[in-house]
């Protein structure tokens, strides 16, 4: 994986010296591929410090990493995997790096569709993480419960118990019936100062504003830059149609 050699020009020659040479913090030293699986180990500005497969470390920009799956088998060996092949760097660079180049559409929406969520477990309590690219919730291996999909309240009064730093988690119901109506998602913590009996149909639409999906840092990180990817996209299509 690593490219420890320095390749040095001198009378026409080329020497190829040991890893000892010196070279710019923000050149690369190596490179992954999408689909490998690492360990984060520790955050330094936009980059990760990551553990390999064959024990090696390196950095790498914090938005190619996306957690595992931790619904799944519990005992996996690594935290992470690589969504897109990207550079290692021995030392997190100090500069903003270049983007990668920018994929076709439709990759780029399909990655934006997988990105993760965080599930709640009906049961436990327990907090997964998985795709988010499902109705409502998914089954976590190890306990068997339903986890569902993570909603919070933000409202600043919100008496909600706090978790890690997080807003207030609701739990909702879905209808399990045909053509049975779906309750009102609601923060249940939030009710003991509010009347709804007596709430107007608009005071009842405000407090809903209040509650919604929570997202976790990681997508909202990699949205932002899969929306940059998107516009990049779209500037060179137009540059090669010569708009």
């Amino acid at each position: 994986m690593r490219l420890a050699l320095c390749m040095i020009l001198s009378g026409g020659l080329l020497f190829l010296l040991g890893a000892g040479c010196s070279k710019s913090t923000s050149s690369p030293s190596g490179a992954l591929s999408a689909g490998e699986q690492v360990t984060l180990i520790d955050q330094e500005g936009d980059f990760g410090l990551v553990a390999l497969a064959d024990g090696e470390r390196g950095f790498v920009p914090l938005g190619m990493l996306k957690q595992r799956n931790t619904a799944e088998a519990s005992d996996a060996d690594h935290t992470h995997a690589i969504v897109r092949a990207t550079d290692v760097y021995d030392v997190a660079p100090s500069e903003p790096i270049a983007p990668p180049q920018p994929r076709i559409r439709a990759e780029i929406d399909h990655e934006q569709k997988k990105l993760n969520a965080l599930f709640i477990g009906e049961e436990t309590g327990k907090e997964v993480i998985a795709p988010g690219d499902v109705h409502y919730f998914v089954v976590d291996q190890e306990t068997g419960e339903r986890c569902w999909r993570s909603i919070e309240c933000i409202h600043p009064n919100c008496q909600g118990e706090k978790k890690n730093g997080r807003p207030y988690y609701v739990f909702f119901l879905v209808a399990e019936r045909p053509n049975e109506e779906e309750p009102p998602i609601e923060c249940d913590a939030c009710r003991s100062f509010r009347d709804p009996e007596n709430e107007t149909p608009e005071e009842l639409t405000e407090w809903s504003r209040f509650v919604r999906p929570y997202e976790l840092p990681e997508t909202l990180r990699r949205r932002d830059e899969l929306d940059l990817e998107r516009k990049r996209f779209v500037q060179q299509l137009r540059e090669q149609l010569g708009q």
